[in-house]
């Protein structure tokens, strides 16, 4: 559910642009050389399990806590784990072709999960493709320009090669690791395959280039056999999607940039940092999880095996609003779970870190996904209702004539544009649900306080269809986005 609140926001943030008028690419980074995967193929290798599931991510998302939990029991396996990193960052071996058709076949099934939400992307970029394509070197060589990319000769960090900070304290103990570059053993790390990747984001690394390969329909990959007739990055802008315990680490990226010279790169690099996901006492009650030791949220860890699936999240978001609701035409219940779902992880503000109530996602009142999605049906039965073949604009509005529910409606829907533009300017997603919820508030007022369809006189009556009509642009607008 973590990983789902990252990619509502990013797709969200999207389509804001898109709204804007602005090119867009959505790349998905695929950590295929990282401890997540080395700990899967560890697993794979050393750990038995044997149980029956549905999908592959499934079978490793047990097989992940199993090794985890054998490597508290067993510290010596840890060095399998290094030899593994060793093998899939070298590649062409048996371990490296077994680590990318595990993560090969896992990011599938993620692709069809997100398909469902509406997610989508236009290039996967593989962290195995960075390193093999010569990113690093290349990046390599441009740091050592810098006085600030230097290589330890003593300390704890004796052999690394590390990126010194400009602005901060260097005796930080929270974030020493995260400035190595490059492990004494020769293994680099993440922040470094990451600057190397956003060097070629910004297109700054003189026609080293991946290649690609379609991967589904209009999904394309990096790939190393593919074709270089494909063109990708050159960003002017680049927004990262990753939750706030990277900070630090994307600090790290914008830091080497500027080390390197590039520094308008380095201010159009944005961070849109989120807060974690956790389950309320009720819902991981609910998602089986064990609730006896009475806390107020239960953090989820893939370590401990402790979280819920979306596939699971969903059928059981899908039963609790079958049996909530009275009528079941329209839409399914399955869509309005996931549409339930969806706003609820993009309502809040980005810092905060939610604690996910299944009851409250899906309560009928409220700044709920739900609450909206009734608001658009009223609006649409009301058209519906009136028959009317066009609605044209009012040629004059006579503001004295107008209920204050009415007023009240045109002068919110008068910040629409505004609001996006706010949107964008903070990189604020819930800047549009609140923007919809409040909307749907003040029709809601209207809709009790002025008749549309029983409304005798004419012209009053042809206005409030016009208003309505709007307003449900306006929300279709928001919600879409």
């Amino acid at each position: 559910i973590g990983h789902l609140r990252n990619s509502c926001i990013g797709d969200t943030m999207a389509r804001l642009y898109k709204f804007a008028g602005y090119n867009v690419e959505i790349h998905n980074y695929i950590d295929d050389l990282g401890n997540q995967l080395a700990d899967t193929v560890v697993g794979l290798l050393h750990i038995p399990l044997a149980k029956k599931y549905h999908r592959f991510g499934d079978y490793c998302w047990d097989l992940y806590t199993k090794v985890n939990q054998a490597y508290q029991e067993d510290p010596s396996l840890l060095k399998k784990r290094e030899e593994v990193l060793h093998q899939l960052e070298a590649g062409n071996n048996n371990t490296a072709w077994q680590g990318y058709l595990v993560a090969e076949q896992i990011v599938r099934e993620q692709i069809e999960e997100m398909a469902e939400f509406g997610i989508g992307y236009d290039l996967l970029i593989w962290e195995s493709d960075i390193v093999r394509e010569g990113f690093w070197n290349k990046a390599f060589e441009l740091l050592k320009q810098s006085e600030q990319f230097v290589k330890e000769t003593s300390g704890p960090l004796a052999g690394c090669w590390i990126l010194k900070q400009s602005n901060t304290n260097e005796n930080d103990s929270e974030h020493i690791q995260d400035k190595v570059l490059v492990r004494s053993n020769g293994i680099l790390t993440y922040t470094a395959k990451d600057i190397a990747y956003h060097l070629w984001k910004f297109g700054l690394l003189d026609g080293v280039d991946f290649a690609y390969h379609r991967f589904q329909d209009q999904l394309y990959t990096t790939f190393r056999h593919g074709s270089k007739e494909f063109s990708y990055g050159q960003a002017d802008t680049v927004l990262n999607v990753i939750d706030q315990r990277q900070e630090y680490p994307q600090k790290m990226v914008k830091e080497a940039l500027e080390a390197i010279g590039f520094h308008k790169q380095a201010e159009n690099l944005h961070h849109i940092s989120y807060g974690v996901v956790s389950l309320s006492p009720a819902t991981a009650s609910m998602l089986g999880i064990d609730t006896s030791d009475q806390k107020t949220s239960y953090t989820m860890s893939g370590r401990k095996g402790i979280g819920i699936k979306i596939s699971e999240l969903v059928e059981q978001m899908e039963k609790v609003i079958e049996e909530k609701r009275t009528r079941k035409s329209g839409i399914s219940s399955r869509e309005i779970a996931i549409a339930a779902i969806r706003y609820y992880l993009l309502r809040f503000g980005l810092k905060t870190e939610i604690i996910f109530d299944m009851d409250q996602a899906t309560e009928v009142s409220g700044n709920t996904g739900v609450y909206l999605l009734y608001g658009y049906t009223r609006g649409f039965n009301i058209l519906k209702k009136a028959a009317v073949k066009t609605i044209e604009k009012p040629e004059k509005i006579n503001r004295d004539d107008l209920h204050p529910s009415e007023l009240a409606l045109l002068r919110h829907m008068i910040t629409w544009h505004d609001t996006v533009e706010f949107a964008l300017k903070d990189q604020a997603p819930n800047y549009i649900c609140n923007y919809a919820f409040e909307l749907c508030s003040l029709f809601n007022q209207f809709y009790t306080q002025c008749p549309v369809i029983k409304e005798e006189n004419t012209p009053k009556r042809d206005f409030r269809l016009w208003l309505t009509n709007v307003y449900l642009q306006h929300l279709e607008e928001a919600l879409t986005i």
